[in-house]
């Protein structure tokens, strides 16, 4: 279980968008060392956030997930735009 005070860390966009739709702060996010995938990292989510997404128990509205969505991929669209510049995309 996550606690409320903790952060709540992924490179999934889809969780990511989830993540914010169930009203949590998103953390600037950070390029992986390794992947150079952006990752998400969340905090003030619900402590029993992580059981309710594995059993499929989390309900959130479909506006707050699309704009959310919205929000997510243009974090991961300006930073393929600027791995691009600085020649970080193989």
């Amino acid at each position: 279980m996550t606690d409320v005070n903790e952060t709540f860390q992924t490179d999934d966009v889809t969780l990511a968008a989830v993540c914010m739709a169930s009203g949590a702060t998103l953390i600037p996010p950070k390029p992986d060392e390794i992947t150079g995938r952006l990752s998400f990292r969340f905090r003030d989510l619900p402590p029993d956030f992580e059981s309710r997404i594995l059993s499929g128990d989390l309900t959130v509205r479909a506006k707050d997930v699309i704009s959310s969505t919205r929000v997510i991929l243009n974090l991961v669209s300006n930073h393929r735009r600027t791995q691009k510049v600085s020649g970080g995309v193989r």
